[in-house]
């Protein structure tokens, strides 16, 4: 499509008139593109997304499919705003640009602008499905402290984060997450607890139930020690097997660990193990698996003060 020398005067005419204008700049903008101005129309996006903040996703998309450089936006088109940036990460991970939606997190990170965690959660989710667990953990560090999560990293005291459910439940990242499942109910429970002043309780009322929804993914390194430990105790669990404590390799699904059934505790019983991770693992998940899987269930089970550390040389 050709425009006559009349129609870019004009356009030209309202930038000048109104240059912040976010609703003149994108018309400007997409002006430049059909005409294969490349250059001006990165220039009216960048003003775009300076003064709005409802559009930076569909400008983005349209600077991508022109200049698919991620350093070049940064550059020249993305501004030091987190809106800006959120929405450049979330571009970058809806096209699996792994390596670009790095240097976007680098660039969010030396903004040190708070964002909501969501955003957190979801690059950490994306991290972890493209098996980049370390890079998921460094991301998870970074922003702890610009997003005041700062007691939710795990320490070598203990790799499980809030092992005694004494903070809330992020329901993301490297915190306890949780999937509702048909026939199971979990609730933080102050009335009952080991560790610190409340447990989560999880009861079990139906037909179809393999897992209890709750579980953590937990950073670690290969070929390492690992020393397991966690509480439980229940009411009258009826059904055959019963749930258990269950760590995996998120990756290869290898089990490290599986505990005996959690029943038969009037009073609260310590479950503990050690384990070697192999050469290959750098992510567990733990969880609540119910054995054998979809077999009825009916009862309650409160778990807490959950700690995984390094053995240490030398230790029995």
């Amino acid at each position: 499509m050709s425009y006559t020398n009349e129609e870019n005067d004009a356009v030209e005419h309202a930038i000048r008139a109104d240059p912040v204008t976010p609703g003149v700049a994108w018309e400007a903008a997409n002006f430049y593109l059909v005409q294969g101005d490349t250059e001006s129309a990165l220039r009216e996006f960048r003003v775009v997304l300076q003064n709005d903040p409802y559009l930076p996703y569909a400008a983005l998309q349209l600077c991508w499919r022109a200049n698919p450089d991620v350093d070049t936006l940064l550059r020249k088109v993305v501004p030091p705003r987190v809106e800006a940036y959120l929405a450049f990460l979330d571009l970058l991970i809806d096209r699996k640009e792994t390596a670009g939606a790095a240097k976007v997190w680098s660039a969010l990170m030396k903004s040190t602008q708070r964002f909501e965690p969501v955003y957190l959660f979801r690059y950490v989710k994306y991290l972890v499905l493209q098996g980049e667990a370390e890079q998921a953990r460094l991301v998870w560090q970074q922003a702890s402290g610009i997003l005041g999560l700062s007691s939710y990293l795990a320490s070598p005291n203990n790799l499980i984060v809030n092992g005694t459910f004494g903070l809330d439940i992020l329901n993301g990242g490297f915190d306890w997450q949780y999937l509702k499942q048909p026939g199971v109910s979990l609730a933080l429970d102050p009335s009952a607890f080991h560790g610190g002043y409340r447990s989560l309780s999880i009861t079990f009322d139906g037909p179809g139930v393999t897992d209890a929804g709750i579980y953590q993914f937990i950073a670690v390194q290969p070929n390492t020690e690992y020393e397991f430990s966690g509480y439980f105790k229940a009411g009258e669990i009826e059904g055959a097997g019963g749930p258990r404590f269950a760590i995996h390799d998120v990756y290869s699904t290898k089990t490290y660990f599986e505990s005996d059934a959690l029943k038969d505790a009037e009073f609260w019983k310590p479950v503990n193990a050690d384990f070697t991770t192999g050469p290959e693992t750098k992510l567990l998940v733990l969880r609540v698996a119910r054995v054998p899987a979809g077999s009825p269930i009916r009862g309650k089970l409160w778990i807490d003060d959950f700690q995984l550390v390094q053995k240490q040389s030398g230790s029995k």
